[in-house]
């Protein structure tokens, strides 16, 4: 096969060893194959993908060889399913077929929610997996009472799936938080805004990623913005709107154009400031995806960026989620560690992105400017208020030539 195109979607399955719910349910089914031989019982999930491979690897393990290979005598066990897409007749055919309690042999529904939770009985079967929690808790209990209704003469029971230390995991705490009227439900709909804030509230105490897994290197570039610099930084200090243009005399044009030399300028601006970076990715032992190791970046300069030689620092978004693995845009510096106060003579409103600020064992030359006021203000602080303030204010009032 040739190599994937950048939109074409690749769906891939991982090895059976990595299956957990899988290995679990078929687990149950298994221990319920030795001990029930006609057991019945029905499968849920949200996803037709899902539902799909699940009837597949179940139906293989149903040959010999397999774990839920019949005993000498016992048939086969049966997999039923329908999607959207079956006829209603066939629907009908195939829940008579699973509900006819005259055939020996196991049964095992695997279905989707969105369209066997509602509006058929199965009370042959008495027990009830479902591969994923619902945000709904409602939806479930629908799908419960596929088995849990009139004519059900044996003890039910339901089992859950959830992946610990997951979004499936936040939401059977959402359950706990709906069953004690923490997070209301009007008209069978779980509030939007109470479910959200719960779900952030278990993902604030949640590490994503305990970078034990395996690890790789990652390089990336970037380069200043001439829309975010600022005409000064950009054009140069006479530079007004109005002088973008250039009038020039271009032979067989018969006569004047203007040319854009703003835009050149621009340019040459974002080439000369640039950065790059180097770090450590680690692979998540519980997710598998990559995300940048903290304490393992170095940092390259030009220009606006060449304070960035030799630097160590973490970006200031690397703890913010959404962020991994995605394009440091250098916005001036809201993107890149934090320069030193007055850098470039950019004022403090301009360097400050909410990162680390810099060693005051190594002060900025505008630092040092600052301190040295300070230190002659000193001795008259304590009696002149306004002295007081000369002095804390002085590094940032002085721009270095």
């Amino acid at each position: 096969m040739g190599q994937a195109s950048e939109n074409e979607k690749v769906q891939a399955y991982v090895s059976r060893a990595c299956m957990t719910k899988f290995s679990a349910l078929l687990s149950d089914l298994a221990e319920l194959n030795t001990s029930e031989p006609d057991f019945r019982v029905i499968v849920f999930t949200r996803h037709t993908f899902v539902q799909e491979r699940l009837v597949k690897l179940i139906h293989e393990e149903t040959v010999a060889g397999g774990r839920l290979a019949p005993a000498a005598g016992v048939p086969k066990p049966i997999v039923f399913e329908f999607t959207a897409k079956t006829a209603p007749q066939q629907r009908h055919r195939l829940i008579q077929q699973f509900q006819d309690g005259s055939k020996k042999g196991a049964r095992i529904f695997v279905v989707t929610y969105s369209v066997a939770a509602v509006g058929i009985t199965l009370t042959a079967a008495n027990r009830i997996f479902l591969m994923e929690p619902c945000i709904d808790p409602g939806q479930e209990l629908q799908a419960a009472g596929r088995i849990h209704r009139l004519g059900q003469s044996k003890d039910c029971f339901v089992k859950r799936f959830a992946f610990k230390d997951s979004i499936e995991e936040a939401v059977t705490m959402l359950h706990d938080k709906i069953k004690n009227k923490e997070v209301a439900v009007v008209d069978g709909q779980v509030d939007q805004e109470a479910s959200r804030k719960a779900l952030g509230e278990y993902s604030e105490k949640m590490t994503a990623h305990d970078h034990t897994g395996s690890t790789r290197p990652r390089t990336e570039e970037g380069h200043a913005h001439a829309n975010d610099a600022g005409m000064k930084l950009v054009h140069g200090e006479d530079a007004t709107f109005g002088d973008e243009y250039s009038t020039e005399v271009v032979p067989g044009s018969g006569g004047k154009t203007r040319r854009m030399v703003w835009q050149d300028e621009e340019m040459a601006y974002e080439k000369a400031n640039t950065f790059s970076l180097t770090c450590t990715q680690a692979a998540c032992t519980c997710c598998g995806l990559y995300a940048d190791v903290p304490g393992s970046f170095t940092w390259k300069g030009t220009g606006i960026y060449s304070y960035l030689n030799g630097d160590t620092r973490d970006p200031p978004n690397l703890s913010q989620p959404g962020r991994q693995s995605q394009f440091y845009q250098a916005r001036l510096f809201r993107f890149v560690p934090r320069p030193p106060d007055g850098w470039r003579g950019l004022g403090p409103e301009k360097t400050d992105n909410g990162g680390e600020l810099p060693s005051a064992a190594s002060p900025s030359r505008l630092q040092r400017v600052g301190n040295a006021i300070s230190a002659l203000l000193g001795p008259r602080s304590t009696s002149s208020p306004r002295s007081t303030r000369a002095a804390e204010g002085g590094s940032s009032s002085v721009n270095p030539p």
